[in-house]
């Protein structure tokens, strides 16, 4: 496959992994060091904050009463890290954490964290950019590249029916599932015919990857999801962990463990991810990676 096409896509599995290779050279060889997975070598780097989900009871019930009312009425929404932090009376700072913004949901049910309108906040979604937000992030992209319909889309083996051991929990996948329908995604069809097993793999430090190939254009569709070939048994298509165009003038890292999505490419990409509407960013530094958490005990799979 000529990586300098530019003929449009439809999230075609690839046969091999030459067209990652190139991010060898950028990252580090050992999971955990700095530049694990996010490459170094950009002129620029930005924060992209998964936004925070938030619920309360439908009027007149309250959280006194919902849970034992008939019917179980609730409104949701999706917020930004501001909006939370300005009802602590805090700021988000460039290398603030969303652990920091909310506790867990389920460290103590009796009393959950509730503002003074009744809304409860529920715990940020690491490794998850919603459908929204990265159509906003896409359309952006499409722009800094010579080759908008032709990149790649890199997908965690771990998701869904992936060959990891490791799948998400319960309540993350509930959540997460909230999220896509808040947005306007879909549940994609899964293709069973075209499934994970059948790309290239990507190895890298601590994570494998499958390949498909898909132009930024592709994303810039919120209802992307419904030609994924990566969905799950149940029909859901995640969002890739790691999109780059086939110019490779920039790179989108969703890593599993981090709350936020990161950018690297040209300051003015990064000027004009900060300045969007919609798209709650940072400007970070390529040592990005030393002041993201990641879930505890974790080593990479």
């Amino acid at each position: 496959m000529d990586v300098h096409n530019n003929t449009p896509g439809t999230f075609t599995a690839l046969g091999g992994n030459e067209q990652g290779r190139w991010l060898h050279a950028r990252l580090a060889t050992s999971f955990g060091d700095p530049n694990t997975v996010v490459p170094r070598g950009f002129e620029a780097y930005a924060r992209i904050l998964h936004p925070i989900l938030r619920d309360r009871p439908k009027a007149p019930e309250t959280w006194e009463t919902v849970f034992t009312s008939e019917t179980l009425s609730m409104e949701e929404e999706l917020v930004s890290w501001a909006t939370v932090a300005a009802v602590q009376g805090q700021q988000v700072e460039r290398y603030s954490q969303g652990s920091d913004l909310v506790a867990p949901v389920g460290i103590d049910p009796s009393t959950p964290w509730v503002d003074a309108q009744g809304w409860r906040y529920g715990e940020t979604v690491e490794g998850f950019l919603d459908a929204t937000t990265l159509s906003r992030v896409a359309v952006i992209l499409s722009r800094y590249t010579s080759t908008p319909a032709n990149g790649v889309a890199a997908l965690w083996e771990g998701w869904g029916s992936g060959t990891s051991a490791r799948y998400a929990s319960s309540k993350a996948r509930n959540l997460v599932n909230t999220i896509r329908w808040l947005t306007g995604g879909v549940r994609a069809k899964a293709h069973p015919a075209r499934s994970r097993a059948t790309a290239a793999r990507l190895q890298l430090p601590g994570r494998n990857h499958r390949l498909y190939s898909a132009g930024i254009t592709e994303f810039t569709d919120p209802e992307w999801q419904s030609g994924a070939p990566w969905a799950d048994a149940e029909g859901d298509a995640h969002s890739p962990n790691i999109l780059w165009p086939a110019d490779h003038a920039w790179v989108l890292v969703t890593e599993v463990d981090y709350d936020s999505t990161v950018v690297a490419g040209s300051r003015a990409l990064m000027g004009a991810l900060l300045a969007s509407p919609g798209i709650e960013a940072l400007e970070v530094g390529e040592d990005i990676e030393e002041h993201l958490r990641m879930v505890p005990g974790d080593t990479g799979n």
